[in-house]
């Protein structure tokens, strides 16, 4: 025998936390503040004019991009989206490469934008819970 499909279609929200999942990682709101708030600061510490201080910014924003490497090297590649590299010609691809090597601070600060602006989008996306109200279950 073999089973029927659920006559009801998946809800919205359901469809955009699937499609998250797939485009790249999801993240804890504190982590992805404290990312966001880290890279703010280092970034205008780097740009500050003071060589301790750039030396500083550079090297935290580094350690900050190999992290996010390490935990999502394929949204952080195509800044979570914004660049697909399967439409580039290979002159296309190296040119893109090599800026983001060069300008790397810029394409980390293009995702965590990004990743933040997906957060809000799917958590203003969610209907909100009444207090009391236990998913699942039916009055």
């Amino acid at each position: 025998m073999s089973e029927q499909p659920s006559s009801t279609p998946p809800s919205a929200t359901d469809v955009q936390n699937q499609l998250v999942s797939i485009q790249g990682r999801q993240y804890d709101p504190g982590l992805l503040a404290g990312l966001g708030i880290w890279y703010l600061i280092f970034f205008l510490m780097m740009f500050s004019g003071q060589a301790l201080f750039d030396t500083i910014g550079l090297f935290a924003l580094i350690i900050e991009t190999l992290a996010l490497l390490a935990l999502d090297r394929p949204g952080l590649l195509s800044m979570r989206g914004l660049v697909n590299r399967e439409q580039l010609s290979g002159g296309q691809r190296i040119l893109l490469n090599i800026g983001e090597v060069v300008f790397f601070f810029f394409m980390t600060g293009a995702y965590l934008v990004r990743t933040i602006m997906e957060y809000q989008r799917i958590m203003s996306a969610q209907p909100p819970k009444t207090p009391g109200e236990q998913p699942g279950v039916k009055k």
